[in-house]
Order: C-alpha cells, then structure tokens, then sequence
C-alpha cells in the first residue's frame, strides 16, 4: 500500500531529525575530545617544564651552595620530600600502600626505585663539570640505549633506521659537547686546561644514561601490571634515602643550613608535579602529542640555565639538538608499519619506549 503523503512528510522530518541529532552529538563528541586533547596538551607541556626544572634547579643548589652542595646529602633530602608528598597523596586519594611482599613483578619493581638513586647521583654529580644544557642533552640519548637493551632482555627487534638515528643523535651530543671547552663560569672542579673535566663530566653523565635506560626497561616491564603511581613514588624516594643515609652516616656529616633545605625539598615538588602532570595528560591526549613535547625540555634547559645561571648558547648547540630532534621527531610522525596476515599495525619505537618511560602515569591508580 503507497503511503499518503502525509505519512511520507512525517517519516522525512523524523530522519532528518535522527540525522540532525547524531551529526549535533557527533560535533559535540569532537569539539570535547579536542578540548580533552588540547588540556592534555597543556598538562604534558607544564609536566615537560617542571622535568627541565630537575636539571636546572640541580645546578642552580649546585650554583648558590658550592661550599656545602653534596649529590648524595642532596638526594636525601629530594627522596625524603617525594616519600612526603607520597605520603599526603596517598591519604587524599584513599590508596592502599604495597608491602615489598605485595609487589608485581618485584625484582623489576626494586630495580627501578633503586636505578633511579644511581642515574641521580651520576647525573647531579655531572653537573660539577658541564652545563646543565649539556648533561641533559646526554640524558637524551638514553632511547638508543633501551633499543639495545630491549633487543636483548624484551626480544624486540631492530631497524635500520635505528642505525642512522644512533649517528644523528650521538653525532648531535658530541658537537654540544665540545662547546664545553669554550664556555665561561667553569666550576671549581673542571680542569680548563686538559679537559680532563670535561671528560669525567661526560663520563658520569654517560653512566647516568645507562641507569635511566634502565628505568625505562624495568618500568616498561611493569607497565601492565598497573602499580599505582604513589606506591611507585614512594619506593623510588625511599631508595634515594636509604642509600644516601648510609651514605651521611660514613660522612658524619650534613649541611642543615635551612635555604639549602628548601631549596632541595622544592626539587622533589618539582619531581612530583612533573609526574601528576604526566599521569593526566596522558589520560586526556594522544600519546604521540605528548611525546613530541617531552622534546622540548632541552629547550627549556637551555632558556633557563642561560637566564639564571649564565651558561652560554652557541649556534653549534641549536645546531646539535636540531640533529637530535629531527631524527626523533620523524621517528615519532612516521611510525614502522609491521604487516601481518590479518592487519596492519603501526608502531613507533620512539613513542612505545617514551610512553613505556613514563609508563607509571599511565596507570589506573589502586584503590582499596
């Protein structure tokens, strides 16, 4: 039986009003997903500038107390200030804390609190002897480092791209570092005429590399077995503590000068934030996005240490990190395609390992 027209009116305005509804939800689902996006975004920009905080403000303490800074004393106070803020975290937001017993994965969960005390104490050690831009341009190459490692400990295969990004990326460093030769304000402990300074600066940052590609491995490892991020925190403070106590205990010895104090108490705040910054961003934007911004710490490094402490920048430095960044950027905008039987996958090694880097803010917190 043909329908009446009317009949015909009412079944046209009705899809043009499901048609209306889906395309207005459908506009209003992208217009939050990129406000969501864009907020993440910013998250993952002020996380990146309180990460660039932990290497400047390093040498800033270092700067203001040459007479009484000690890496080890310094990595006391920090990992006492992150148990503290741990501590005040956890009773907000109700958690449960692990006990060693309780712990996923346990030998992967120890080696990661404890591989963080080592990759500190190296790297603020380093900045006795570089500027704070170089020491972290050297922590940048910890990527080519985890490839290597995860080939070996995760099975994970190689590229050949990996090959010319190690030369880029290395190649980049070494034009930065030979800057430190010719650049003013050298600490106390740098031998200006051998660069023997430079030398063991360059030594302790590269040891400091192999600790943090460590972290990374470890916390990729851990990655699926959702530990909370205060618990991860917590033990990570309480092995900077541990070991620096035994330490002062041998030293018998601790500068307890109070803005000494505080200024180490704000670098574990700065630490903390870092990582709150991180757990949401990650949640609210792409991870790719929040990879690319994590790049420009070394930019920032290099503002504020060049602001605040006077440490020089020579074209030979943008000149190296454009080489860095480069080849780290492409890696991330144009992932490898894996082609299987049933479906294509596209993966960035430079995002997984980033991401697996900062895996303990990806993380469904526990709750009790």
């Amino acid at each position: 039986m043909e329908e009446n027209p009317k009949e015909k009116f009412l079944k046209k305005e009705m899809n043009e009003d499901i048609t209306a509804e889906i395309y207005s939800v459908s506009t209003m689902n992208s217009v939050i997903r990129l406000s969501r996006e864009r907020w993440g975004m910013l998250l993952g920009l002020i996380g990146t500038f309180f990460l660039s905080l932990n290497c400047f403000y390093a040498k800033m303490i270092l700067k203001s107390y040459p007479e009484d800074f000690d890496s080890i004393e310094f990595l006391f106070m920090r990992g006492l200030s992150i148990v503290i803020y741990g501590f005040i975290h956890t009773s907000y937001t109700k958690q449960r804390i692990l006990s060693i017993n309780e712990l996923p994965l346990k030998m992967w969960f120890l080696i990661r609190a404890n591989a963080n005390f080592f990759y500190n104490a190296f790297s603020i050690s380093a900045l006795w002897y570089l500027r704070a831009s170089t020491v972290q341009i050297i922590i940048l190459l910890s990527p080519l480092l985890v490839l290597v490692l995860s080939y070996f400990l995760l099975k994970e295969p190689l590229y050949i791209r990996y090959l010319f990004g190690g030369i880029m990326c290395v190649g980049g460093s070494m034009i930065i570092i030979l800057n430190e030769k010719k650049s003013p304000g050298k600490s106390q402990k740098q031998d200006n005429k051998s660069g023997f300074g430079v030398f063991i600066g360059v030594l302790l940052s590269f040891i400091s590399v192999f600790f943090y590609a460590i972290i990374n491995i470890s916390s990729k490892i851990l990655a699926s077995h959702r530990v909370s991020l205060n618990n991860q925190m917590i033990y990570i403070g309480g092995a900077n503590m541990m070991y620096s106590f035994v330490y002062i205990l041998f030293k018998q010895k601790m500068c307890l000068k109070i803005g000494y104090l505080i200024m180490c108490i704000f670098h574990g705040s700065f630490f903390y934030i870092y990582y709150i910054c991180y757990n949401r961003a990650l949640q609210l934007a792409q991870v790719n996005k929040i990879v690319i911004i994590t790049y420009l710490q070394i930019v920032f490094v290099f503002i504020l240490a060049n602001i605040f402490l006077g440490e020089a920048i020579y074209a030979t430095d943008i000149l190296g990190t454009v080489i860095m960044m480069s080849y780290m950027v492409y890696n991330v905008l144009n992932p490898i395609v894996i082609h299987s039987k049933d479906k294509t996958k596209k993966i960035s090694k430079e995002s997984e390992l980033s991401r697996h880097s900062i895996a303990e803010f990806n993380i469904t917190e526990e709750h009790p």
